[in-house]
């Protein structure tokens, strides 16, 4: 009979049951039957006339059978011991009357803990066998399991205190087996000890203490206190206080006696209740700046009372906000009570563990299932599993998993059978498509899930049901990886967003040397090992700078996409909430490696510039920075601004954001991929010529040409919906660069004084600056010019003392050639922001660069901020008045001397108000 039950014990666990049923005994008995184990005794034939008989216990017999040895049945005495199922008992009850039920009666001790162990030894020994238990149970917390039961140990020879038998502090993530190895070693303590869990959620207010430990009577619905009432009626229990955090600070204070004195007075009854029998055990989820280190989680299990340090620091300095103050997550008082006992640090679950729960999860659901529908599952192939498992992606949280995961097999089987409630079948099988299979094969499990969980992606799968004779197969195929957006609010100033972007360099037009720049840090970034191998820290950030809607946003997140990491986008306002960028770090950091985005950077002022406040916040900000020191794990810093010398110099420096990358305007090439994507749109007449687009858009962002576009299309829906041709296109680009078109009074005799004007500047910046592209003359009147002579953007002109003054000259030659038309008729404030320009080039080349003889090799400007003083300032004016002399006879001669030209562009301008480039060109060669 003991080897019966030993090789039922053997069933047990092979098949991840924590209890021992009738079937494993069954089961077992017919394995014995067929290798002819006293088979012909009298209470072998006794049991086999009460022996449950299935088709669920032939299977495990057939399972099994080939398992039965001696030597199997050795290993069994000194395996953990598991509990008779209440329907066991209840079927060994019934054989009382026999001699097989009696044996049977008198062997429950293989399989429980002796509620009384004779002596110490005894007691080691059920305590070995229940760590052994619960390492069978509890996944991937070994560690874990050690010390609760190290503690328990320590407790058999420690003199009785006055505080709960056992304290302990089970610190770790979410969903990692906190709640349920409590659950389990109360269990497993036998029926001595109860079990009771408080959802410390629910004790937010700091009335809501009453509920634990009662209300005096002069309150209203005064009643005895859940904990103590529990406690009182059983001294010897396990009381597991689950996110305990999250309860009022008065509430925790309400339980700092029974950690120091080991008694809780009940305000309702004013009894003092005893909960020095007590095992407490209080869970936290706090701590996720520190479990979230690569290096923490190792030092677990290789530094444990460093890492115990650690977790007590950080738990120290948690928060938590309660009506509307900041206050300690945990009271310091409170905190020190608890560090007497012992804190045991969880992990988190990685793939093993997480298939051990899924394998014995879904053996559990589908055996359940067959019991109640009589309908057998062939055996769970591995790929099966694997691939249940891997569509929890991408946060794998373990209730979810232990809740869900049968059903992905079990729903369709369900909706078929009540879709066809006709059919019958007795077995089914999975399928997986050979689609999956190869999906399955192209990585190994663990890279498959990192990659999910890194590119923040969810695994989707189509089921569908075939039936074939006696086996209803269900079929997996079409697997996809789909995104899973998500967004968290973090308080009032808005919210973290993370996605997994899909934009490449290669969608992105021009920038060609910035997208190098960041390959180069993407190479980086992906040899993370390599630089830790030679002693060299990974980058920390890098800063996009540049003029507004030049693409640095899109170029962030090409970053993102291409490195393969997710992106978290938010703004330097959002940053000058200190509760936001406390969020915002804990979270990238849980999602590292990662990418986070902040845009206009320069929001955040410089310190010394905005108060205590503000500096604060930038120290926080460094702090913050200088703590992405994971090599394996980087959260990488993109940060954008339009004006790099707006922020604080800290920011800049080596080790912090020091990779700095202008992101210029867009060149030639990235317009003209601008421009040709717009005019496929077939409202656009086909002989527009896009290199005269592309040149008079020289200097323009994406977001220019976009509000061109737009503004060209919606001015033709205006006007019947009319084609856009290039006059049209033309005429929008330059309402961009100088504004609407305006008009005027006495039109005529300020049309040809702008002709003239413009004339001169245009003929004149050709004789002088031959190299000076000139794009376009106009001289329709508009909000910032009554005409204009545009040159393009495109060029990069060497400054010279030579350019200078024919700038200057230029300058001038649109009065000059007024003057010599009208007389001092022509002589009006036309010239004013000429008269600038040409002031402006004299003083750039004497004040600033020191081009004049009388006053060579001398800055003025630089000078004069230096010091303080205005020196050489007579000096200064008296070369630049004597420059602009020159200038100004000289312009006189020039435009004497192009005259014809001179009145041939005026003349063609008064005709065609629009000169471009070439048609200038043309006039000029006649």
């Amino acid at each position: 009979m003991r080897t019966l039950l030993l090789f039922a014990k053997h069933i047990a666990i092979s098949e991840k049951s924590d209890q021992l049923t009738p079937e494993h005994v069954s089961a077992a008995f017919f394995c014995l039957i067929s290798h002819a184990y006293n088979k012909d005794s009298e209470p072998y034939q006794k049991l086999a006339s009460s022996i449950l008989r299935s088709a669920t216990i032939t299977v495990l017999s057939a399972r099994y059978c080939s398992d039965l040895s001696k030597s199997l049945i050795k290993q069994m005495e000194e395996r953990r011991f598991i509990p008779f199922s209440p329907e066991l008992k209840e079927f060994i009850d019934e054989l009382t009357s026999d001699d097989a039920g009696r044996e049977l009666k008198n062997m429950v001790d293989l399989f429980d803990v002796p509620d009384a162990p004779s002596d110490y030894i005894d007691q080691l020994k059920s305590f070995e066998q229940l760590k052994q238990t619960l390492l069978d149970e509890v996944y991937g917390q070994d560690h874990a399991v050690e010390l609760l039961i190290d503690s328990m140990v320590k407790g058999l020879w420690q003199p009785r205190q006055n505080r709960p038998q056992g304290l302990f502090l089970f610190a770790g993530p979410a969903a990692c087996g906190k709640t349920f190895l409590a659950e389990r070693f109360a269990h497993h303590l036998g029926n001595e000890y109860s079990c009771k869990v408080f959802d410390m959620t629910q004790y937010t207010n700091a009335n809501e203490s009453f509920g634990l430990v009662g209300a005096k009577k002069t309150y209203d619905d005064a009643a005895p206190g859940v904990l103590t009432t529990f406690v009182e009626k059983h001294p010897k229990s396990v009381i597991v206080f689950d996110e305990f955090e999250k309860a009022h600070t008065q509430v925790l204070l309400a339980l700092l006696r029974m950690l120091s004195a080991g008694l809780v007075t009940d305000e309702y009854t004013q009894k003092e209740v005893d909960f020095r029998k007590t095992i407490v055990v209080f869970t936290s989820n706090l701590g996720s700046a520190v479990y979230n280190k690569q290096g923490y989680l190792s030092s677990i299990e290789s530094q444990p009372e460093q890492a115990r340090a650690a977790m007590l620091s950080q738990l120290r300095n948690e928060t938590k906000i309660e009506r509307d103050r900041e206050v300690k997550a945990i009271p310091p008082e409170f905190l020190s009570r608890l560090s007497q006992g012992s804190i045991v640090l969880f992990k988190t679950l990685g793939v093993p563990e997480l298939t051990q729960v899924a394998n014995k999860q879904v053996t559990t659901d589908l055996k359940h299932f067959t019991k109640k529908s009589d309908i057998y599952f062939e055996p769970l192939e591995d790929d099966v599993l694997r691939l249940l498992l891997t569509t929890f992606a991408p946060f794998f949280d373990i209730r979810d998993i232990k809740a869900n995961i049968a059903g992905k097999v079990l729903d369709p089987i369900t909706d078929f059978m009540r879709l066809n409630p006709e059919t019958n079948f007795s077995k089914i099988a999975l399928s997986l498509g050979d689609e999956i299979l190869n999906l399955l094969a192209s990585e190994t499990f663990d890279s498959q899930v990192q990659a999910l969980r890194l590119r923040h992606e969810v695994l989707c799968v189509e089921t569908s049901c075939s039936l074939a004779e006696d086996i209803l197969t269900v079929n997996f195929s079409h697997a996809s990886r789909k995104l899973l957006l998500s967004t968290e609010d973090v308080g009032e100033s808005g919210g973290i967003v993370l996605d997994m972007p899909t934009i490449q360099f290669s969608d992105i037009a021009g920038h060609d040397v910035v997208k190098a720049r960041l390959r180069e840090t993407i190479n980086i970034l992906s040899h993370g090992d390599q630089l830790a191998q030679a002693g060299v820290s990974p980058p920390k950030g890098m800063v996009l700078y540049g003029p507004p809607g030049t693409g640095k946003t899109t170029l962030a997140r090409a970053l993102a996409s291409e490195a393969g990491m997710p992106i978290a986008t938010c703004s330097g306002n959002e940053l000058l909430s200190d509760n936001f960028m406390k969020s915002l770090f804990q979270r990238v950091r849980k999602y590292a490696p990662c990418i986070l985005f902040i845009d206009e950077i320069d929001a955040l002022p410089k310190r010394g510039d905005a108060g205590p406040k503000a500096d604060a916040l930038i120290n926080r900000l460094l702090t913050e920075i200088d703590g992405f020191t994971q090599a394996r794990e980087p959260v990488f810093i993109v940060a954008a601004t339009n004006r790099l010398e707006k922020l604080d110099e800290a920011l800049l420096r080596s080790g912090r954001l020091d990779l700095h990358v202008h992101v210029p305007c867009l060149d030639k090439d990235a317009r003209r991929w601008f421009m040709e994507k717009f005019l496929r749109y077939d409202g656009y007449e086909t002989d527009i010529n896009i290199d005269l687009i592309v040149s008079l858009t020289a200097g323009m962002s994406g977001a220019d040409l976009e509000k061109i576009h737009r503004e060209a299309v919606l001015r033709a829906l205006s006007e019947d919906n009319r084609k856009i041709d290039q006059s049209t296109l033309v005429e929008e680009i330059n309402i961009l660069k100088y504004g609407a078109k305006r008009s005027l009074d006495n039109s005529e005799k300020t049309l040809a004084e702008t002709a003239y004007h413009e004339a001169g500047h245009a003929v004149i910046s050709k004789v002088l600056l031959p190299e000076q592209v000139i794009e376009q003359i106009s001289v329709v009147p508009r909000e910032q010019t009554l005409g204009m002579v545009a040159y393009s953007n495109d060029q990069h002109i060497s400054t010279t003392k030579s350019f200078w003054f024919s700038r200057t000259c230029v300058a001038l030659a649109g009065r000059a050639a007024q003057v010599k038309q009208f007389g001092d008729e022509g002589l009006d404030t036309g010239a004013s922001s000429d008269l600038r320009n040409a002031m402006w080039s004299a003083w750039s080349a004497i004040a600033k660069h020191g081009m004049h003889p009388d006053s060579y090799n001398i800055d003025v400007t630089a000078l004069n901020q230096c010091s303080g003083e205005n020196y050489f300032q007579q000096h200064t004016e008296a070369l630049i008045k004597q420059w602009l002399d020159e200038a100004t006879a000289k312009t006189a001669q020039l435009v004497a001397q192009q005259w014809h030209q001179i009145d041939t562009v005026a003349k063609a301008l008064l005709d065609k108000e629009v000169l471009s480039e070439a048609q200038f060109e043309a006039l000029l060669a006649q």
